[in-house]
């Protein structure tokens, strides 16, 4: 028995040290490989940023209008400036009381455009007018300035109440004298 135990011993030991080899091996190459990627990959970055900064520093080359290109590129974006003219456009003569501003216009990114006469929205791509919202008159009319005089009367409060109150107790006296007359 002692021949067999010596033999599995050495079984297991030996397989105790491939282990460990082939895992310092294993390491070694892997840390080799990962350093020739990494040249690797500096020498294409370096030829990668080579190549961009010819492209910043080369001038624009003329752009075609192919329908590939257009659908991948970004839309451009109306200037406010054209908004306001837009704007202006559909409400002739009216001064900005702010300048315009981006908002969000049922889902559509639009300028909110805030003149004397009315709120004018600009669609921020295309610069067709979404809507404009007509400003209430702030000067009453004739008809009008008549119409409030009335309610702001029926709400006035002229404080004459205690005058009022006092005729009201003299009254009660001159009826009360008159009733005294009558049984003596």
């Amino acid at each position: 028995m002692k021949q067999r135990t010596a033999i599995l011993v050495a079984i297991a030991l030996t397989a105790f040290v491939m282990v460990v080899v082939s895992a310092i091996t294993f390491s070694i190459t892997l840390k080799a490989s990962a350093s020739q990627a990494a040249q690797a990959e500096s020498v294409k970055v370096e030829s990668m940023s080579g190549a961009a900064e010819q492209q910043i520093n080369a001038p624009a080359a003329p752009t075609t209008n192919s329908p590939a290109t257009t659908a991948t590129a970004q839309p451009k974006i109306v200037s406010a400036d054209d908004a306001t003219r837009v704007a202006r456009a559909l409400f002739a003569g009216d001064t900005l009381t702010q300048p315009p501003e981006l908002v969000n216009y049922k889902g559509k990114m639009a300028y909110e455009v805030v003149l004397g006469g009315g709120t004018v929205y600009v669609d921020a791509f295309t610069g067709k007018v979404l809507t404009s919202v007509v400003a209430a008159a702030s000067n009453p009319t004739s008809s009008e300035s008549t119409d409030s005089s009335y309610s702001s009367s029926a709400q006035y409060d002229d404080d004459d109440d205690e005058k009022y109150d006092h005729i009201d107790d003299h009254d009660s006296a001159k009826n009360d004298d008159e009733h005294d007359g009558d049984h003596d």
